[in-house]
Parts: C-alpha cells; sequence; structure tokens
C-alpha cells in the first residue's frame, strides 16, 4: 500500500533573524472538489470540505490505495506520494 504526505509551507514571522523568528510548517490539505478540480487549502471550512470528493488532512501521513496515488501523480502530487 502506497503512503501520501501532504505537501508543507514554510513562513516567516516577523524579522529574517533566524535566532528570533524561527520559520513555521504547516501541512496543507489536498482536497478533490466534486468538479474534479485538486485545491490545496490551508484552513478548510466544514461546508468547503461537505463539498469535497476527497480531501486528504494537512500534516498528516495516508494510506492510500494503489489508484488513489495513481490518481494523485497524475493531479501532480508524485513527488508526495511513496510505495
Amino acid at each position: 500500500m502506497a503512503t501520501f504526505s501532504t505537501p508543507v509551507r514554510s513562513y516567516q514571522y516577523g524579522q529574517m533573524s533566524p535566532l528570533w523568528w524561527p520559520y513555521n510548517h504547516e501541512g496543507l490539505w489536498v482536497c478533490k472538489t466534486k468538479t474534479g478540480e485538486w485545491r490545496n487549502v490551508v484552513c478548510p471550512s466544514q461546508q468547503f470540505l461537505n463539498d469535497c470528493e476527497i480531501a486528504y488532512q494537512g500534516g498528516l501521513v495516508h494510506n492510500v490505495t494503489d489508484q488513489q496515488a495513481q490518481e494523485l501523480t497524475t493531479a501532480g502530487y508524485g513527488e508526495y506520494v511513496s510505495a
């Protein structure tokens, strides 16, 4: 069974000094809408999630079937899928 690790974005608040303001890392949700569009979402609403066909919670590693892994790879998320 394959795994899918959601993408992560890194950002820094405040000044650029790494001593005082370290980078924050935030997992992005990966969602497939009912229209077939794949989207990265930071903080989806419950209404948005209800309107999605598939939603992978950000910051987690998900077990996916080979078919789901292929679909994610086709959608451009291949670098986050591992066997």
